[in-house]
């Protein structure tokens, strides 16, 4: 692969103006965006589920894709898992898109920083619900 120009080949998607992260980037603290979040968040459960040695079949943090991923447990039997992060667990309606009769779970993730503005691994809060879609309530 051969690259287009010199430097991080980066450029600005209206403006075509040349980006160089070194010279925009510095400590000043930033919200960090609900795509961020959601990212963080379905890292947070996969790298869970990989410690429970769950094998991860897919997943993805694009928004509004529901949900987010699936994995296979030591039994071979796969779930889906839908991530909420800093909101209210509601859950999604995976009526069309989740075939009937699969499992699945909530993972709710709370993400808050501590005086600072840095998470310590501590602060990190993971609630995992069982939800099955074919039982009505």
């Amino acid at each position: 692969m051969i690259p287009v120009e010199e430097g991080w080949n980066l450029r600005h998607t209206q403006t075509n103006e040349i980006i160089i992260p070194t010279q925009i980037a510095d400590d000043s603290l930033n919200r960090v965006s609900e795509w961020e979040l959601l990212n963080w968040g379905i890292e947070i459960v996969v790298h869970d589920l990989k410690e429970k040695g769950y094998k991860i079949l897919s997943f993805t943090d694009a928004p509004d894709i529901m949900p987010q991923l699936w994995f296979e447990d030591n039994k071979g039997d796969k779930y889906w898992v839908q991530v909420v992060v800093n909101k209210p667990m509601d859950i999604a309606d995976f009526s069309d898109s989740i075939i009937s009769g699969y499992k699945g779970y909530l993972a709710g993730i709370l993400i808050s920083p501590i005086e600072g503005g840095y998470i310590d691994q501590d602060q990190l809060k993971l609630c995992i619900l069982e939800f099955n879609p074919s039982i009505k309530t």
